[in-house]
């Protein structure tokens, strides 16, 4: 957040940029009978809890340059024990044009929350401990002729899990490269190479993946993205084992002013969990939104995730080695009163499984109704 200030300031300076300051604050109060809350002293159900979230960023533009950034702080307040929390959240994100063909992005974010049930992230939660988390990823594209386009990039990922007495977590970095070659204005086909290093404690592997990708743009607010091929992954001392891993991903993407729409599945190696190096992860989602009018929109968001070690312990649901697994499901709906407030009302219900004892996920159930309050100052 400092670098993405100094850049903005710097930026001032110059002819022809538009910088333009964000603000916007969210007040909610919910009901959450989360198990950790049930298991403080002095409470055996679900507490209410009150939660103040401001958000203050800026955005430089100019004919060349797009900079976002912004930092949220979330301040928590359980009613029935007393106790309160304070979570940090932030983002930069970075899109450079140097010339007609050669362009630079680089995207950024980062979690310190007390709820690690709550980050965006492939995976559920181990322990109901205080996390750090972040995610990051450089790219640069060279456009070599009017079809083919090369690009290069480096993406992060790393957790920080603090328990009572210790502290533990793991990272990911994963390099990798890829030519795509548009094959009318509609479709494209592209390859990739992509390197992987895992990282928790004395414990790390590595995985290397050759990828075929498709992209075919449905409509012209539709988007359809195939990626498939295979990764070997080996890990680097004797609790594991070598071996190939499928990889599949597809999605569907709609954006649109009435109904906005995004579908995920698919099978990967995952990392940066904070409690091992490596996993396997299935996973799907389905978030989306409807305006039912200019100012009234439905949202919902579903998802599911299983897990194991790589390269398939767990992987057969009927098997002995169970994998972990877990659901969430929530929506509500949103009202937007002016151009500055909007109210929202929202239930969400998250699940998770705990699986063999090698990966040891925490298993909780959680349901949480909330409204929200939320002024967007400018």
């Amino acid at each position: 957040m400092l670098a993405a200030c100094a850049l903005a300031w710097a930026a001032r300076a110059q002819a022809g940029v538009d910088l333009t300051p964000t603000l916007k604050v969210a007040a909610e109060e919910r009901y959450d009978d989360d198990l950790v809350l049930r298991t403080e002293a002095g409470n055996n159900a679900g507490q209410l809890m009150t939660k103040l979230s401001p958000q203050a960023g800026i955005v430089v533009k100019d004919e060349t340059t797009t900079i976002t950034s912004w930092y949220a702080a979330d301040f928590v307040v359980h009613h029935g024990s007393g106790n309160s929390s304070l979570d940090h959240r932030a983002a930069v994100n970075v899109k450079k044009l140097l010339t007609e063909r050669l362009g630079v992005d680089a995207d950024m974010r980062l979690w310190r929350v007390t709820d690690p049930t709550s980050l965006p992230r492939l995976g559920m939660a181990r322990t109901l401990s205080p996390i750090l988390y972040g995610i990051g990823e450089v790219s640069g594209h060279y456009r070599i002729t009017e079809r083919w386009t090369g690009r290069v990039g480096y993406k992060f990922e790393g957790a920080r899990i603090f328990e009572p007495g210790s502290t533990y977590g793991g990272y990911m970095h994963q390099p990798y490269a890829e030519a795509t070659y548009d094959l009318d204005r509609r479709s494209q086909l592209g390859a990739r190479y992509r390197a992987q290093y895992f990282a928790f404690g004395q414990d790390s592997a590595d995985a290397n993946a050759l990828l075929a990708e498709y992209r075919y743009r449905l409509t012209p607010v539709t988007t359809f993205q195939a990626r498939a091929g295979a990764a070997y992954f080996r890990p680097h001392t004797d609790a594991g084992r070598p071996g190939t891993v499928p990889v599949v991903e597809l999605s569907l993407e709609r954006n649109h002013e009435v109904l906005d729409l995004g579908v995920v599945v698919g099978h990967d190696l995952v990392g940066a969990s904070g409690f091992t190096s490596a996993l396997w992860a299935d996973f799907a989602s389905f978030i989306g939104a409807y305006r039912v009018q200019p100012r009234v929109q439905l949202f919902w968001a579903a998802s599911y995730y299983r897990n194991g070690r790589p390269p398939d312990v767990g992987i057969d649901p009927f098997g002995t080695d169970r994998a972990a697994t877990g659901y969430a499901v929530g929506g509500g709906v949103e009202w937007k009163m002016t151009k500055v407030v909007s109210v929202q009302g929202a239930f969400d219900r998250i699940a998770q499984l705990g699986g063999n004892k090698d990966i040891d996920e925490a298993a909780l159930s959680r349901n949480i109704v909330s409204a929200r309050l939320i002024v967007t100052a400018f």
